[in-house]
């Protein structure tokens, strides 16, 4: 063909009236098929050629050509009418238009594209009709990831740039069981930046939309099943960072063991350090070793956590849980008041024990609770080796009990709990109140004081 051609297709007219139309009004044709962008056959008409055939089967919509495999030869589809690119940087779109065409009419919503290199996109600015798909990006700041294996493609440097997942939306994982997509309400959030030069787009973004398609159904999806579908994701989360992080303690224990065992041996010098801290790798790889990684029970834990007087929700994010309380008022103090203290999410690191609480309500002199560093970290004082023992078995349950408890019981006789004189006075009874503190939250972390654990 040295004149360009047009390949008509289902995207324009139903392929069975075309021919016998054709031959009737004297246009010439052909029988084609391509490969490229993707895997479709139709019927081939001269460019020239184009406005005599809409006009004879009535077809008022606007058409894009797109490239394909085959010289002069160039798919016909509709325009923007129905797919909507909001941003640049999008080397595959000729590819990826066909694909998404596709989903719009599956849906019947329009649909509008955007790649916001690894910034995040708020779920709040969804269209009001139609559906948001995001590339690079998620609902909230996230750390930088790579993707380099989707779908059984390597994929290349620069194409792989991605983001983490938040964990709040609806997950959409890989054949290799990565979390590679999110649906929150009506976004859908593509994690890494499919639309650069690289492999071919269209099969990878076919499966994430078949996917997306089917999380979707037919009709709106409610505010409870989908509250049901991120508790299960929450779950599947909670369930994945604690299996992951036992492997990562083990290898990291064995490693710093064997470390220890070729200090006793090469340094003399340092031989009591050396053998103190071989111990202490072998008394805690020992602790591990001896906890089986028993499903049931991590599942058994993370619904304590739910039965928790005072928490109302939980979040599994980057190697962190996340848990959210009630409006908290401290205990009675001294002289009898009780203070307001606010909402908070307490958030605990589970590879290095570190916690901190972050007030959703106030904060008072830039700190979220008296007894708190200026990192945020909480001075836990003498429970610390307590909570971090929990944190290392996974007895989390216990570990946010405790730490709620802390938060209301205010030690009023050091520097940290004398700040509680300048926070508010509790208007209403709203906050929880622990009846009867069972631990003494004394900041002196000294040698005679008993760690309630």
């Amino acid at each position: 063909m040295d004149e360009q051609w047009l390949l008509l297709t289902e995207y324009v007219t139903p392929i069975a009236d075309i021919p016998a139309r054709l031959s009737e009004m004297g246009i010439p044709f052909i029988e084609a098929s391509i490969r490229e962008p993707e895997a479709l056959a139709g019927v081939a008409i001269p460019a020239a050629e184009l406005n005599r055939v809409l006009d004879a089967f009535e077809v008022r919509s606007h058409f894009g050509q797109v490239r394909t495999n085959r010289s002069n030869l160039y798919l016909l589809v509709p325009a923007a009418d129905r797919v909507r690119l909001d941003s640049g940087n999008m080397e595959q779109w000729s590819v990826m238009l066909p694909v998404f065409l596709e989903f719009s009419n599956r849906t019947e919503q329009k649909i509008y594209v955007q790649n916001q290199h690894g910034q995040p996109h708020s779920a709040e600015f969804a269209a009001d009709d139609g559906i948001v798909v995001v590339f690079w990006a998620s609902a909230f700041e996230t750390n930088h990831a790579e993707y380099p294996l989707v779908c059984r493609q390597q994929i290349p440097s620069g194409q792989r740039d991605g983001v983490k997942p938040t964990g709040e939306g609806l997950p959409i994982l890989s054949p290799e069981g990565d979390t590679i997509a999110e649906l929150l309400e009506d976004v859908l959030y593509i994690l890494f930046d499919l639309p650069h030069d690289g492999v071919n787009a269209g099969p990878i973004l076919r499966y994430i939309l078949d996917k997306a398609f089917s999380l979707m159904g037919s009709d709106p999806v409610s505010v409870s099943e989908r509250e049901a579908q991120r508790r299960l994701a929450s779950r599947r989360n909670y369930l994945h960072l604690c299996s992951n992080q036992r492997q990562r303690a083990l290898n990291d224990l064995r490693d710093s063991q064997q470390r220890a065992e070729r200090d006793v041996r090469i340094y003399r010098g340092d031989l009591i350090r050396s053998l103190r801290d071989e111990a202490s790798f072998r008394q805690q790889l020992a602790v591990i070793e001896s906890r089986s990684e028993d499903v049931a029970q991590l599942e058994a834990e993370y619904e304590k956590l739910w039965q928790i007087k005072g928490v109302t929700d939980i979040q599994v994010f980057d190697g962190s849980i996340i848990v959210t309380t009630e409006h908290l008022n401290t205990v009675p103090l001294s002289d009898g008041s009780i203070r307001d203290l606010g909402v908070y999410k307490i958030v605990i690191r589970v590879e290095s024990g570190r916690v901190t609480a972050h007030n959703e309500t106030r904060r008072v002199n830039e700190y979220s609770h008296p007894h708190q560093h200026s990192d945020g970290e909480l001075c836990l004082g003498n429970i610390t080796e307590g909570i971090i023992k929990l944190v290392a078995a996974y007895e989390f349950a216990a570990a946010i009990s405790i730490l709620i408890e802390f938060l209301q019981n205010i030690y009023e006789d050091d520097t940290y709990g004398r700040r509680i004189w300048e926070w508010p006075l509790a208007e209403d009874s709203t906050g929880i109140i622990v009846p009867e503190s069972t631990t003494d939250f004394d900041d002196e972390d000294t040698e005679d004081t008993e760690v309630p654990f």
